[in-house]
């Protein structure tokens, strides 16, 4: 009579979680737990329908995802997970239908018992079968960005030395120019400019005292127009950079010309081609080294930096030197 009523209790039991609430489901697995640790005949029943409660209680499948309300679907879950593993380590022994369902649920649905807010079943499949794909994707890129990296470096100091050499033939050749001579007829201009300036007379010159003045010499500083302080404050910026007067001009004459348009060339394959590779290769290093710290990941950055910064100082020597190629621009056409 008493596994008579038990029987009775599991079909209402099972009934209670045929219904689409997660409330409802919740209160029903609380009294299966209680009688799941205190009937051998109601242990029974629930195994032999295990798979059941796992896609009532669980929702491990996109088919069988738990009904609201959402924020019990989620005690429903932990609670359920927690008791399969609390059976598992009291009857697990005993009831083999429980032992390869637990592990089942554990090594085949990657359910974690603890933590149900971890992705569970099919969800934490694909999850690590993308996160496996996206890092073999990843490192296949390093390689890449390594193998031309490789590639490129003989490319970019073979086009380095050509463009200097280019700088040092230009630059030779602009200084060798010929000294100007200085007229005569101008020496004995000044020569008579300088006896002129002799015969002038006197007035514009200020009468110093010879004796001694009033106020500690104050009056003769202000005579001589240092004022009544008798200081001089120059402030001199040494961080101030040089004006574009300074920099040298190489003059472009026909028979430089041809020299000075492979320059060209040479500037606009570094700026162009070589920075926007050496660019698009720091980019891919940063999104690899966003998603793994391996040490090959800061070799290759480090080598990728170098070479650029190789690149802009060649391209600003260029600049310098007011070489560089002007910007083409592209007129605005009206429709």
């Amino acid at each position: 009579q008493t596994e008579v009523n038990i029987e009775y209790c599991y079909r209402l039991l099972i009934a209670q979680l045929d219904k689409y609430h997660s409330e409802i489901r919740f209160s029903t697995v609380q009294i299966i737990d209680q009688l799941f640790n205190r009937s051998h005949h109601f242990r029974t029943l629930l195994l032999n329908d295990f798979n059941s409660l796992i896609d009532k209680c669980l929702g491990l499948t996109v088919d069988n995802q738990l009904p609201p309300p959402n924020q019990t679907a989620k005690l429903l879950k932990q609670f359920t997970a927690t008791c399969i593993k609390k059976w598992h380590e009291k009857f697990g022994p005993t009831y083999k239908l429980l032992d390869v369902s637990y592990n089942y649920l554990k090594n085949c649905k990657y359910l974690n018992f603890d933590n149900v807010d971890e992705p569970i079943g099919i969800t934490a499949q694909l999850e690590r079968e993308r996160n496996e794909a996206n890092q073999i994707r990843l490192t296949q890129q390093l390689e890449n960005v390594t193998q031309e990296l490789n590639e490129i470096s003989n490319e970019i100091s073979s086009c380095i030395n050509q463009t200097e050499n280019c700088l040092n033939l230009l630059v030779s050749s602009n200084r060798k120019t010929s000294i100007p001579t200085i007229p005569t007829e101008s020496i004995e201009q000044t020569n008579d400019s300088d006896g002129d300036d002799d015969e002038d007379d006197d007035d514009d010159f200020i009468d110093v005292p010879l004796g001694p003045t009033k106020n500690n010499d104050q009056e003769l500083l202000q005579l001589l127009g240092l004022g009544t302080a008798g200081k001089l404050n120059i402030t001199i910026d040494l961080n101030e950079r040089p004006r574009s007067s300074s920099l040298v001009n190489v003059e472009i004459t026909d028979d430089n010309r041809t020299l000075v348009e492979n320059l060209h060339d040479l500037y606009r394959q570094l700026n162009d081609v070589y920075l926007s590779k050496i660019q698009n290769c720091m980019n891919i290093c940063i999104k690899v080294q966003q998603n793994s710290n391996g040490q090959q990941t800061t070799i290759v950055m480090k080598r990728a930096i170098d070479l650029k910064n190789s690149i802009q100082s060649c391209l600003k020597m260029v600049e310098n030197y007011r070489l560089a190629p002007k910007k083409s621009v592209i007129p605005k056409t009206t429709g």
